[in-house]
């Protein structure tokens, strides 16, 4: 037993000594990280050299502890560094301005969680070549072939070495030779009106975006009442530029503060708008614009596509055209036409004070059309059961409503398929007129509401549901043009 208790003891004091003295030995230094990349050499030249735009990997590792990032630098291994945990990432490599190539040196290290890098890392030199940019106007973001003076203009510009490597774009008016405006790469889409048209030598303004956002930017040499051509180029960081693409379209001088539309379908269209025109001019509003978008065809219940003489853009461009008048004059022979996109296009217009007089014949919509959220109408009044059609008969007159003053008016000829409207809530009736209706047993005096021309409650549009032209006493028809557009919208 004394025997077990002093190897007890000595074992004790042995631990103790150890204890006291702890380990001995010199500690090993950090080490620094390894850096390697994928690819050792690239041998290529002439046509074979790579695109600018590149994927670039690498890798590290760390004998003695672990990598944390890497910094890596192109060309410049003094000012240049930049930190990174990613092991690969794209760049557009440089190329210097005027040159279509360049021998580029990509150069990466490792990083340990000491912050110590690796003192060589590694590089490698990538034969690049640069390609030039293209551009190119989008077909559905360019002017018709007539418009007045605002025109928009959206493009496509790309670049197969990446676009960053785009510098920046350019247009020019009409000629070339002269200069060329520069622009900010990312605005690709813009709007050009003339400041001042009265003046010859006035420059245009340049706007940006859907938002028609006013810029710096101007742009000289727009013509008006004449042929335009916009050119338009893209330029790269080394100084490569894309071929032009062009457009060009005829610009009308807006004269007037009267804009008559001509929206009138069929071979009589031209006949009906000298008819207005010709009425307007005898009480004074003869000094009018006109923009005919009687093209494409409303049938079978169907709305007509948007007139190809619109811009294609409705906002801003259509929008902030149809503004710059006080007031319009539009004409049509079916609802269905484009009346049916006047809620969006005109809303400018009407912020700005503007007034408008239509002149649509009538025609059954159902209530739930959109056209009822524009027209000063809850709806058009439907035919009683036992009938197949309303009829106005010649003899019969057209009448300002009780209360309103205003010329009586004739029919030309027993007019067919004219609806009676529904005025809408806090919008007054301006006229009325003796509908009958066909039954399968022959015809009957219809006693419902007959009411046939409307303004609205704000007092800035009114719609009258026959055809003008249908009318005769081309006097009365003078003093209720003068009676709805001159005394009621301040023409």
């Amino acid at each position: 037993m004394k025997t077990v208790n002093l190897l007890l003891t000595g074992f004790l004091a042995l631990l103790i000594l150890s204890c006291k003295s702890g380990l001995e030995g010199n500690l090993n230094e950090n080490q620094p990280p390894h850096t390697g990349m994928a690819v050792k050499e690239i041998n290529r030249s002439g046509n074979d050299r790579l695109s600018s735009q590149i994927k670039i990997s690498w890798w590290g590792d760390d004998p003695d502890g672990y990598v944390i990032g890497y910094e890596y630098a192109i060309n410049d291994t003094i000012n240049g560094w930049h930190y990174t945990t990613k092991t690969d990432s794209v760049f557009v490599l440089p190329i210097p301005t005027g040159n279509d190539s360049a021998d580029v040196v990509f150069h990466v290290r490792a990083v340990d969680n000491e912050n110590l890098r690796d003192p060589v890392g590694a590089k490698l030199v990538f034969p690049i070549k640069n390609s030039p940019p293209y551009i190119e106007f989008n077909k559905t973001e360019i002017p018709p072939d007539t418009l007045f003076e605002i025109a928009s203009f959206g493009w496509t510009v790309n670049d197969i070495d990446g676009q960053a490597n785009l510098a920046y774009t350019e247009i020019a008016l009409n000629d070339t030779n002269i200069s060329w405006t520069k622009i900010p790469v990312d605005m690709n889409f813009i709007s050009v009106k003339v400041e001042n048209p009265g003046d010859p030598n006035s420059k245009s303004r340049i706007y940006s975006g859907r938002s028609y956002q006013q810029t710096n930017y101007e742009i000289s040499g727009l013509k008006l009442n004449a042929k335009n051509k916009l050119y338009i180029r893209a330029v790269d960081n080394a100084g490569a530029v894309s071929r032009v693409d062009t457009v060009s379209w005829y610009t009308k001088k807006r004269k007037s503060d009267i804009l008559f539309i001509n929206d009138y379908e069929g071979s009589n269209s031209k006949v009906i708008a000298r008819f207005h025109l010709s009425r307007m001019d005898s009480v004074g509003l003869s000094n009018v614009d006109y923009w005919d978008i009687s093209d494409g065809v409303a049938g079978g219940g169907r709305k007509v596509t948007k007139s190809q003489a619109f811009p294609t853009v409705n906002d801003p461009t259509l929008i902030k055209t149809l503004a710059e008048w006080k007031h319009i004059y539009w004409v049509s022979n079916n609802m269905d036409r484009n009346i049916t996109y006047a809620p969006e296009i005109s809303r400018e217009f009407f912020d700005n004070g503007g007034t408008m007089f239509i002149d649509i014949p009538s025609k059954y919509l159902d209530d739930s059309d959109p056209i009822f959220n524009f027209l000063p109408l809850d709806g058009i009044t439907p035919l009683p059961q036992n009938a197949t059609n309303f009829l106005v008969p010649q003899d019969r007159q057209v009448i300002p409503v009780t209360g309103i003053s205003g010329p009586v008016l004739g029919i030309n000829q027993t007019i067919s398929s004219r609806y009676p409207v529904k005025a809408a809530s806090g919008s007054t009736p301006l006229y009325k007129t003796d509908f009958i209706i066909r039954t399968l047993t022959g015809y009957e005096d219809f006693t419902g509401n007959e009411v046939v021309a409307v303004k609205n409650k704000e007092n800035n549009l009114i719609y009258f549901g026959l055809d003008m032209y249908d009318l005769n006493e081309s006097n009365n028809i003078d003093q209720l043009i003068r009676k709805m557009c001159k005394e009621e919208l301040g023409f």
